[in-house]
């Protein structure tokens, strides 16, 4: 698949302003257009896409983004509108933003298929103590609306429902040391 490393934009700004004009464009007709309740998830993959590009671009050199298309037999799953890009956004704004001078992120992204389910999977580097993250679990469990975990209980919700099945999104620690979610995506 295809892996976004901040090494290409850092070589040519010009290029690196015209492609973050194309995905600014993708990202805003696709949050605009139609607000259709669901999306195919082959969409809603580009989008997310499209939104690490313009990110990435943004922190040029601290995010490194393994990122691999969507293989396309699962293109048809039909998912709700606005499931992967808030899990994107979120490591951007909890993890990118915390870091120190001479951090670097690494975010990635996988597919796994079971017998009924795709799972998706976000996860990040860093050094996520247990304690904390018993305190997400627990948070999503209530539904709570703190800000930090809006975005996971919202998707989570909004999954539950579309998919009339519960625990849509599992939480646990990634091998990179920071947060893995994980959507289970009815197929």
């Amino acid at each position: 698949g295809m892996s976004i490393s901040g090494d290409r934009f850092r070589h040519n700004r010009l290029h690196g302003y015209k492609l973050e004009r194309k995905n600014l464009g993708k990202f805003f007709k696709y949050i605009t257009r139609d607000s259709q309740e669901s999306k195919s998830l082959a969409e809603e993959i580009e989008h997310a896409r499209s939104y690490t590009v313009i990110q990435q671009f943004r922190h040029c050199n601290i995010i490194h983004v393994d990122f691999p298309e969507l293989p396309e037999k699962f293109g048809y799953i039909e998912v709700p509108r606005l499931i992967i890009q808030p899990l994107m956004e979120n490591v951007f704004k909890y993890v990118v933003n915390d870091l120190e001078d001479e951090g670097e992120v690494l975010i990635k992204v996988s597919y796994k298929e079971t017998s009924e389910h795709l799972l998706i999977c976000v996860e990040n580097s860093g050094d996520i103590k247990d304690e904390q993250l018993e305190v997400i679990r627990e948070r999503l469990t209530r539904q709570d609306e703190k800000e930090e975990i809006t975005a996971l209980v919202n998707i989570s919700t909004r999954l539950d429902l579309f998919f009339n099945q519960r625990k849509s999104m599992t939480l646990c620690r990634s091998e990179l040391g920071g947060l893995m979610v994980c959507l289970h995506l009815k197929m």
